[in-house]
């Protein structure tokens, strides 16, 4: 299966709940994806995209992943409870590992880190 890489497009307040919507978009096309999260999750990414510094986005095991250098990619493959799933997968030394991250926080790791997002062919076309 193929994966999509997208970029955050925008972040949004959703209008039938009290949680907000972040918008991928395609970054080779106009495909795009939302992305619900809690109020918490949401504030985290707009302060990220902002710029400014967010506590709790960086856990030990993340730390030791960026310190080793290794390629640090966000996979966006899969949903449970309606919600999408994000894991951090990193190349070392021919093997790979991931890290299981819930996706408002994973999304706010990766803008902070400059981490490609790849999100499954299926899921955009399925937008969950």
């Amino acid at each position: 299966m193929s994966y999509v890489e997208m970029t955050i497009d925008s972040l949004r307040h959703a209008m039938h709940k009290d949680e907000w919507v972040i918008l991928l978009k395609d970054k080779a096309g106009q495909r795009y994806l939302p992305v619900y999260v809690d109020k918490a999750c949401g504030d985290m990414v707009a302060s990220v995209l902002k710029g400014e510094q967010c506590e709790g986005i960086i856990d030990d095991e993340i730390e030791k992943m960026l310190a080793m250098g290794n390629e640090v990619v966000l996979m966006i493959d899969g949903a449970e409870d309606g919600r999408l799933k994000g894991r951090f997968v990193v190349g070392q030394e021919d093997e790979s590992f991931d890290v299981a991250y819930s996706i408002g926080k994973a999304l706010a790791l990766a803008v902070r880190t400059g981490t490609d997002i790849l999100v499954k062919e299926r899921i955009i076309e399925v937008k969950i």
